[in-house]
Formats: C-alpha cells, structure tokens, sequence
C-alpha cells in the first residue's frame, strides 16, 4: 500500500514516559535528547526510498499499488509528490505541502482523485519545530477534525481529536517509550523534516479511546549493530498484526 506522509498517520513518533501533559507547548527544564543518528531508511518491506544530495526524499517505490513509485520535488515555498503508474504515466492524485520560511509544513492538499475533493490539512508548531495542531477537512467545506499535540521532554505524549464545528471529543491517544532507544524510522530518517521534529524515542506502546473503545497496540524491534530498528513487530490487543523489516543507506 503506498504510505502517505501525513503527521497523523506517518510512521508514529509518538511519546510518553509516564507523565502526560494537556496542552501544547513548552514543558519546561528538559534534559538534553538523545543525540540523533544520522541515518536515511533505503526500505520498508518491499517499498524504497531514495534521496537527493541534500539528504531530501527524492522518490519512493511502492509494492503491491496501483500507484508504482511518487516523486518529490522542491522549491522555497512547496514541496510536491507526483504519483505515476506501473507504466511510467501520471497518476491522477498526489501532494502539495506549502512551504513557510522556517522551512515547515504550514498547509497540505491531498488529491486522492480528481474527481473526489481533495484533502486539506493545516499544520501549526511550536518554536522546537513540533506539530502542536493540525486542521483538516475536504476543499471546499469547512474543517472536520481538529487534532491537539502534547508533549513532554523530546517526545509527542499524547494527542486527542476532535470533530468540528461542535468541537466534540473524538477519541484520546498516549504513548509509551522505549527512552534508551532512538527513533530510527521517523521523519529525520525519511528525508520528509518539513513535517517537523519527530520524537526521540521509538514507539513502545499506542492506547487509543474511541470512546466507550479502547485499543492497545504495542511494538517490538530488533536491532542492528549500530543500534538502529531493522524489524518490528506489531500486536494489536494482544493479536499479531504485522511485521516491517527495515534497511539504511
């Protein structure tokens, strides 16, 4: 299936090492985070990724999609994803993120099909280049969905969305941990920064409350010599769901 960077459903960058805060912002003294590791992920399973010389996304491969391969290009103010098909033509769809002079995200326009309205999405952040709101709803109708960030340290802690215009609870996400391992597979490692600062920890465990629902998803990993994720393992209350294998240029 082709992944599509959205912050809300990326590869989750998610955090909480006990604590968890209520609102966006600025926690407080932290201690420093963990030094990152330069790294770029060459694949996914059977999806690859390339980069240009200055260690940004170029293209990424997909297996098993109508959509072959997306490619991303570049100016001061956008970046664009182009799909094409397993013939080499321009599939109708693909992303235009806007671009502001901080070099972040500000606004992202997700066409599925042309004949569907597109996707949009507006995205705020704090001065340590965490995304602290997001915005989105179909062109040409107001907003659906509200989604609030929470952080505490380095990590995103929690997050909850809401409906609009009534402003209603939808459901309430927190994270944990695993706080001696970095986060390998995030938005660094992807080339895709203008998404913001990814959080410093690999992902231990998702609960999710869609209220009265709730859902525990939690992940393992194996690693390499050099301490980066090479597999993970997904159990969504307590059933086997998934396995990804990962390699680094």
């Amino acid at each position: 299936m082709k992944q599509v960077f959205l912050p809300v459903v990326f590869v989750c960058l998610l955090s909480g090492c006990g604590k968890h805060n209520d609102k966006p912002g600025d926690p407080g003294t932290q201690p420093s985070p963990i030094p990152p590791i330069n790294v770029r992920l060459k694949s996914i399973n059977f999806n690859t990724y390339t980069y240009d010389s200055l260690g940004r996304l170029s293209q990424a491969f997909y297996s098993n999609s109508i959509v072959a391969r997306t490619d991303y290009t570049y100016t001061k103010t956008t970046v664009t994803g182009t799909d094409f098909d397993r013939a080499g033509k321009i599939h109708p769809g693909g992303a235009v993120y806007t671009i502001g002079p901080d070099g972040l995200a500000t606004r992202e326009k997700y066409i599925f099909d042309p004949g569907v309205p597109a996707l949009l999405l507006s995205f705020t952040f704090n001065a340590k280049r965490q995304l602290v709101e997001q915005v989105a709803g179909a062109e040409g109708e107001a907003p659906g969905t509200r989604v609030l960030y929470y952080y505490h340290q380095f990590n995103l802690d929690s997050l909850k969305l809401y409906s609009l215009p009534d402003n209603k609870l939808i459901s309430y996400e927190r994270f944990e941990y695993y706080t001696d391992k970095y986060n390998t597979i995030g938005y660094e490692s992807y080339g895709v920064s203008f998404l913001g600062a990814g959080s410093a920890n690999l992902l231990k465990k998702d609960i999710r409350v869609d209220y009265p629902t709730t859902t525990v998803t939690e992940y393992t990993y194996q690693f390499d010599d050099r301490n980066r994720a090479i597999a993970s393992h997904k159990v969504v209350d307590g059933a086997s769901v998934s396995d990804l294998a990962y390699t680094y240029f």
